[in-house]
């Protein structure tokens, strides 16, 4: 029987088939990329718009209330 935190063979090979794609460079790789200042500036534009239309709050950590499942994200970059 598979939970769902045990991913399948078949997601194990998408997930490296995208981390070795230049087009979709992992957070570490766009973060230590000669193109590191333009990443910092999508992801800042793209966090003032999540703000701006009310996406979501920023709240502190110790305001969360107990048992409380938290959504995680994460970024993708793509170059167009």
């Amino acid at each position: 029987m598979r939970t769902r935190d045990q991913p399948t063979r078949e997601r194990k090979k998408w997930v490296l088939a995208i981390e070795s794609d230049p087009d979709h460079p992992t957070d570490k790789q766009a973060r230590n990329s000669p193109e590191a200042t333009g990443w910092a500036t999508a992801r800042e534009r793209e966090r003032d718009q999540l703000v701006k239309y009310r996406v979501f709050t920023k709240i502190k950590k110790s305001d969360i209330p107990e048992n409380t499942k938290i959504v995680d994200t994460k970024w993708v970059y793509t170059i167009k």
